[in-house]
């Protein structure tokens, strides 16, 4: 059983106890070296999980035994404890493995210590860089494959946020919804005119119009749709940059029945996303002087609508969608009040607005979109950028900074919660970053985001992957509901909180870590019939079980010996075979890098 600390609960959670919010979950799990010397190396990420009869930790020794698996399967993992901020992978060449075994029929040559610093070494390069090589050719093949995060220029962003605090925007916020001088202002003039009016309404909307995203100018753009919720109230309004508009949908060039396909799809789920996630923030702030941004000011233009943008981000198109981004929210540059300083501010759009690729909008059909109905991929943005503003409400102006995998699963998630009522199809995350996921998650840690191209779609569905098994395992929509809103906590302490406060259970960080490990370990029934952690269970709602060993399918498995480097908090996996007798035991090389960890896992044959 699980090795947990329980402390009483608060009165909120027990209140929700009572009325049957929160499902305790019992999960058999393994990992601790309770049969191994205690491992002084690796503490950080707090206490470990205890042994079970189905994994084991090797800790410090060079060898284990293990009864009663005759006929089972045995698999074993390296697993670098490093954190991605402050740690470095664990070099391929420090890498333990398997010197020799009895009772197994082995499925991979059995290498000598000796070979670890000769053939050992070259076949390992060419496997990691081969890894990297074939995703990368998948990402120019498939343009939905070569989306990726947007990071704010530093260089525009420069020090806006650095004001934020705790003390200081939970004040502010507190201000803006006291004061009558700053009740949020709808501009129904516009929506009115758009609606009488046969003369275009146009305005100046700053866009970014380099390849690095960090140039930026204003360009006319014109109000082409505005989107009602239950045909009756206002959410959004869409707008195209003028070199945009066309009369057709192809390359970058859309049109007003697409506009319109996109206001109608984003208003119809609008409420639902901001009933999980909770709602975008709808003020202005002052960061004059780069003081703390300690004001907030009514949007007097276009109010608490919602404005997406759409044009040819970052000038791209004919250049494989050389930005790779699909769509973006710049919180650090629209949710300041305009002025002339030489970083975000000075392009601010003033409002809540978010942007959208052109030529994405037309991808589902080759960028030839005669049907002028935005593609599966851009309906997945939309709903992914509206994270990023509720995010930006629920967490960044109460002073918490998320880390960028973090973010990038919430939106993720939103993705995976909303699949069937989006019908988004293969653009949808269990399809896309699952697949990723299985080809190379032993290129990304499961809390690093790489920023280097060849990388960032691993790091994508190693962030998707761990945060879909989380809300699986932990309590559906309502887990990551507890995440979002949450103005408190961030990263993987919030992911800790949200867990206990869905199920009353406490973590450590490593355990959790380590569980995730086996959901990518133990096949189905296995999993199930043992109460082992595993991705193929329902939770409430759309988030439908997956299984990641579908036509005996699964995460790469290399074979001993062979190894990349492993990143912080990554992980490799690593076939020994089946077990021929009712006790075998297992020869490692010595640790040569304490942060390494190797866990042993027995399962049924498969």
């Amino acid at each position: 059983m699980n090795k947990i600390l329980r402390k009483k609960l608060p009165h909120i959670f027990a209140a929700a106890l009572a009325i049957g919010f929160i499902f305790p979950l019992a999960l058999t799990s393994c990992g601790g070296a309770s049969e191994a010397e205690e491992d002084e190396y690796n503490t950080n990420d707090g206490a470990d999980l205890e042994d079970s009869e189905y994994c084991k930790n090797l800790g410090n020794r060079t060898s284990i035994t293990l009864t009663g698996v005759y006929g089972k399967k045995l698999l074993y993992v390296n697993y670098n404890t490093a954190h991605p901020y402050n740690g470095s992978p664990i070099h391929y060449n420090s890498t333990r493995f398997i010197t020799s075994t009895s009772g197994i029929e082995e499925e991979a040559p059995i290498l000598t210590f000796a070979g670890q610093s000769s053939g050992r070494s070259a076949l390992s390069i060419a496997q990691a860089m081969q890894a990297a090589s074939r995703q990368r050719q998948k990402q120019i093949q498939n343009p939905a494959m070569h989306t990726k995060a947007f990071k704010e220029p530093q260089s525009l962003r420069k020090a806006v946020l650095a004001g934020f605090s705790r003390r200081g925007r939970s004040a502010a916020r507190s201000a803006a919804y006291n004061h009558d001088c700053n009740t949020i202002y709808d501009n129904n003039q516009l929506v009115e005119g758009y609606r009488s009016s046969s003369a275009p309404i146009t305005r100046r909307i700053f866009v970014d119009v380099s390849n690095d995203m960090n140039s930026y100018a204003a360009k006319d753009a014109t109000l082409c749709a505005v989107g009602y919720y239950n045909q009756q109230i206002p959410v959004v309004l869409v707008w195209i940059v003028n070199e945009s508009l066309g009369n057709e949908c192809t390359g970058t060039t859309v049109n007003y029945d697409l506009a319109q396909d996109v206001a109608d799809k984003f208003a119809a789920h609008y409420y639902h996303e901001r009933e999980i996630f909770g709602e975008e923030y709808d003020f202005l702030f002052d960061a004059s002087c780069h003081s703390s941004p300690t004001e907030s000011y009514k949007i007097e233009d276009t109010g608490s609508l919602v404005n997406i943008v759409i044009y040819d981000i970052a000038n791209d198109h004919g250049q494989i969608n050389e930005s790779g981004v699909a769509g973006y929210f710049f919180g650090a540059k629209d949710y300041f009040k305009q002025d002339n300083y030489r970083d975000a501010r000075a392009y601010s759009n003033q409002g809540k607005y978010f942007y959208l690729d052109a030529a994405f909008c037309n991808n589902g059909n080759g960028y030839a979109n005669p049907s002028s109905t935005v593609s599966d991929l851009a309906i997945t943005t939309l709903f992914h950028e509206f994270q990023h503003m509720i995010h930006f409400g629920q967490k960044t102006i109460y002073g918490i900074e998320s880390d960028t995998w973090y973010n990038e699963m919430l939106s993720m998630l939103c993705e995976d919660l909303m699949a069937d009522q989006l019908e988004t199809g293969n653009s949808a995350p269990q399809t896309l970053r699952i697949s990723d996921f299985k080809n190379s998650y032993y290129l990304s840690g499961i809390d690093e985001f790489r920023e280097d191209n060849d990388y960032t779609i691993s790091s994508y569905a190693n962030s998707y992957t761990f945060g879909a098994w989380l809300a699986r395992e932990f309590g559906g929509p309502q887990f990551v509901s507890t995440m979002s809103k949450d103005h408190s906590r961030a990263n993987m302490e919030s992911v800790l909180y949200s867990i206990y406060a869905n199920t009353g259970r406490e973590y450590s960080r490593r355990q959790v870590y380590k569980l995730f490990i086996q959901a990518c370990i133990f096949r189905s029934p296995f999993a199930e019939e043992n109460s082992l952690p595993t991705l193929n269970k329902d939770a409430e709602g759309s988030m439908t079980a997956i299984d990641l060993f579908r036509n005996d399918d699964g995460p790469e498995i290399v074979a001993n010996g062979y190894s990349p480097d492993i990143r912080p908090h990554g992980f490799v996996i690593h076939s020994i075979g089946t077990a021929t007798s009712d006790t075998v035991t297992l020869n490692f090389s010595p640790r040569i890098d304490a942060r390494e960890d190797i866990m042993i896992y027995i399962q049924d044959d498969f």
